[in-house]
C-alpha cells in the first residue's frame, strides 16, 4: 500500500490531528477521534503483522470511517526489529493503544520482552488483550460488514485486502486454525474489534441558541 506519510501529529482536543504529505506534493490535515494498533505474534508457522487504523473523526456523534494508516508484515526477522518498526509506527502516529493476544501462555515471553522494550525506550504504549479474540469467524465478519457499509477504508494493494480475497469459505472452519494462516486478517481483526466494543468518544454537534426576541419565518 503507499506510504501514509506523517509531518507533524498532535493530541487535540477530542483526538489526534496527523498532518499528511499528499501525492503530487501538498499537505492535509486529518483528524482522528481514536488511533490504535493490532498486532498478530510470529509463529513458527505464521510471520508477525501489525497495523495501525484511525477513526476519522465525525459531527454530531456519529461514528467516522475506519482507514488502514500503517501496516508491516515481518518474513524471517528478529522479534527486536518487529518492535522498533512497530514502536516507529505507534510514536509517529501518537498511537498508544496495541490490541492483540496477551492473555495466551505461548505469547508470554514476547509480552515480557516488549514490556521491558517499552520501559528501555520510554515508550508510551499498553499492550492490550484484543476483543472476542478466540473467534476467527467474527472478526472476518466484522471486516466484511464494515466494508459493506463504506465504513472501513483498505488500499487494494494492502496486505490484508489481499489475504481477504484469498481466503475461501472453507478455511473460515475453526478445525483449519485460519488464524495461523491469516497474518494480516487475524492483526486487522483485534483492531476493529477494539473499535467495536470500545467506542472513541466522537465530537459533540453544537446547538444554535436563538436570540432572544428573534423572530422565526
Amino acid at each position: 500500500m503507499t506510504d501514509y506519510l506523517v509531518t507533524n501529529a498532535l493530541k487535540i482536543k477530542g483526538g489526534i490531528s496527523h498532518v499528511i504529505l499528499r501525492e503530487g506534493g501538498g499537505t492535509e490535515t486529518m483528524r482522528y477521534a481514536a488511533i490504535r494498533a493490532g498486532l498478530s505474534w510470529p509463529r513458527s508457522d505464521m510471520m508477525a503483522y501489525h497495523c495501525v487504523v484511525g477513526e476519522i473523526r465525525a459531527a454530531h456523534q456519529h461514528r467516522g470511517r475506519l482507514v488502514l494508516l500503517a501496516e508491516r508484515e515481518y518474513p524471517n526477522v528478529s522479534i527486536e526489529i518487529v518492535f522498533d518498526r512497530l514502536t516507529d509506527d505507534l510514536s509517529l502516529m501518537l498511537c498508544t493503544d496495541v490490541y492483540t493476544l496477551t492473555e495466551e501462555k505461548l505469547y508470554t515471553d514476547y509480552i515480557d520482552a516488549y514490556q521491558s522494550y517499552m520501559i528501555e525506550k520510554k515508550v508510551s504504549a499498553r499492550l492490550d488483550q484484543a476483543p472476542f479474540a478466540d473467534n476467527f469467524q467474527l472478526g472476518i465478519y466484522m471486516i466484511n460488514d464494515w466494508l459493506r457499509m463504506g465504513r472501513l477504508e483498505l488500499p487494494e494493494k494492502s496486505i490484508v485486502r489481499e489475504q481477504l480475497k484469498r481466503i475461501s469459505k472453507y478455511e473460515l472452519d475453526p478445525k483449519q486454525k485460519p488464524e495461523r494462516k491469516y497474518h494480516a486478517i487475524n492483526g486487522l481483526r483485534h483492531v476493529l474489534a477494539a473499535f467495536q466494543k470500545f467506542v472513541p468518544p466522537q465530537k459533540r454537534g453544537v446547538s444554535r441558541k436563538r436570540k432572544r426576541g428573534a423572530q422565526v419565518v
